[in-house]
């Protein structure tokens, strides 16, 4: 006769956790919600809006690379949503006009305007907007 599988009292807050955590993430990450842990933006917790206009200087952007520049440089770039395949840019905004954004990272080798140049507007995924540093 097949036995039922028994569980320590103990456990079944550590299973409840084990459950929900990877749904609670995946209902943050659905939300626009992102941990930056790495050195090309300030650490903290951000929200991804999907508004792109108004922007300005100082504000930072999510983008995707044009295909001619993502060619260039898809060596230093990991795979991810935009079109082309690649995963989208976080970078600040340091001018702004009808020409495009020239955007820079913080990060001495960010992949970034000073390199490629300016970015159209419509390479501008969202406005990535600090919740909580």
């Amino acid at each position: 006769m097949a036995r039922l599988i028994s569980f320590d009292k103990r456990s079944i807050p550590f299973l409840i956790t084990a459950l929900l955590l990877p749904c609670i993430l995946m209902g943050l990450h659905t939300a626009g919600i992102r941990f930056n842990a790495t050195e090309s933006m300030p650490l903290g917790i951000y929200h991804l809006s999907p508004k792109t206009d108004n922007l300005k200087p100082g504000d930072w952007v999510s983008l995707c690379l044009p295909d001619h520049i993502y060619e260039h440089y898809k060596h230093r770039i990991p795979k991810g949503s935009c079109s082309n395949g690649s995963m989208p840019l976080f970078k600040e905004i340091q001018s702004i006009d009808e020409d495009g954004v020239f955007v820079v990272g913080h990060h001495p080798d960010s992949l970034d305007s000073r390199g490629y140049g300016k970015m159209p507007l419509v390479s501008t995924r969202s406005k990535i907007i600090l919740i909580f540093d």
